[in-house]
């Protein structure tokens, strides 16, 4: 299995995003389908995840820093 990130999603135009849903449905590689999904979809399912587990959320930054 493979997973393609691309950029962030307020950046994707409306025929832009048609490729990508395109994408997601046809894309293979070695006779596999691909994961393609954009940054702020793959940050949201990983948070998501993790906060079933308990994991708290990014920490904030600390003074200083």
């Amino acid at each position: 299995m493979g997973t393609l990130v691309i950029g962030r999603d307020h950046f994707l135009e409306p025929g832009e995003r048609r490729r990508l849903e395109y994408r997601r449905c046809h894309v293979l590689v070695d006779s596999r389908y691909i994961q393609c999904v954009t940054y702020d979809e793959l940050l949201q399912d990983l948070s998501d995840r993790l906060e079933q587990f308990g994991w708290p959320g990014p920490a904030a930054p600390t003074a200083g820093m």
